[in-house]
């Protein structure tokens, strides 16, 4: 292996759902030629967690990444504590996400694997961050 001497994408302290960390990312090539870069991206203290989505024109970066997070844990539900390490899958019309999530109370440590589906293409580029 030879690695970049640079990361493809880093912790960004003006944002707050991405200050802490990005991690578990999962590529995907969209059908309009460009790269679009699925992360966790981590809150902070209480270890909430997103998923986040950049988009380049190269699998290496710059990554405009959108103002959003595009999934995060829904009040009440099994991922209500957060949701990480993505894989993504683009078919013609719809993006297809499997996602971890993981509980840290009663009954504590257990994770599940979760799905959502959204339109293709994203309309999360609407608004970018500076």
């Amino acid at each position: 292996w030879t690695k970049n001497v640079s990361p493809v994408l880093s912790p960004d302290p003006r944002v707050d759902w991405m200050q802490h960390g990005v991690a578990e990312p999962a590529l995907c090539l969209g059908p309009d030629g460009n790269y679009y870069l699925f992360f966790t991206a981590n809150l902070g203290d209480d270890q909430k967690r997103f998923i986040a989505v950049g988009r380049s024109e190269s699998p290496l970066g710059p990554y405009t990444i959108a103002s959003s997070p595009v999934l995060s844990g829904t009040p009440g539900w099994f991922d209500d504590q957060g949701v990480l390490a993505p894989h993504v899958v683009i078919e013609q019309d719809k993006l297809r996400m499997w996602y971890l999530t993981s509980r840290f109370e009663e009954p504590a440590d257990t994770h599940s694997i979760g799905y959502a589906e959204m339109p293709w293409p994203l309309t999360v580029f609407n608004a970018v961050l500076p």
